[in-house]
């Protein structure tokens, strides 16, 4: 199943929908490509004033990289390279966006996933959310300058533990260490990130 980047605008906040629930919405190189599309016209956009990134459904913001698909777009020097600058590409196009960004983080944030995130300017995350960064495990290099941005987030000791050990942390320790700014409970994630959206769309 392909990768749909669907956009709303709605009283001046724009909201990118990663959906892709049949593989915890992993992004395809399409994907990549229409996600950086679709920041670049956002950021050009006079009446968007704050953009959120979501994912569909409850169990996953997003799984990163559709690995599965790699044998067709990623299975040399050449296309590697291809597939890592659309992925590069879409992440710095997100990161220079000028008005506020958001991730709402519902379930599984992984791999190219968290490096999504890590590129907006605000993380929130329902407390059952979980987090990892496997490419070490997977030998897959870290792309873009995500390294650098969780470094800056929670520091090199941290940012270095969890790169290389690649294990899993959960919404309570994310926030302990500074990579979001706040859990929320499940039953009111939907709320309290509609409020967020409207306070910052009135900015």
């Amino acid at each position: 199943m392909t990768t749909k980047i669907k956009v709303s605008i709605k009283k001046n906040v724009a909201t990118i929908n990663i959906e892709n629930p049949n593989s915890l919405n992993s992004i395809d190189y399409q994907g990549w490509l229409t996600l950086a599309s679709v920041a670049k016209d956002l950021d050009k956009s006079p009446e968007v004033r704050a953009v959120i990134f979501s994912g569909s459904g409850n169990k996953s913001f997003s799984a990163g990289a559709d690995i599965k698909e790699f044998p067709k777009t990623r299975y040399d020097i050449k296309t590697g390279m291809k597939y890592s600058n659309a992925l590069h590409n879409a992440l710095d196009t997100i990161e220079s966006i000028k008005c506020p960004t958001i991730s709402l983080i519902k379930g599984i944030c992984m791999g190219g996933g968290c490096e999504l995130a890590i590129t907006t300017d605000i993380r929130i995350a329902s407390e059952n959310s979980s987090f990892f960064i496997p490419e070490l495990d997977a030998g897959i290099p870290l792309t873009w300058g995500g390294l650098d941005y969780l470094v800056r987030l929670v520091g090199f000791s941290i940012a270095t533990d969890l790169v290389t050990t690649c294990r899993k942390f959960d919404a309570n320790e994310a926030y302990d260490i500074g990579f979001i700014s706040r859990v929320i409970k499940n039953e009111d994630f939907k709320k309290e990130s509609e409020e967020l959206s409207r306070i910052i769309g009135k900015k």
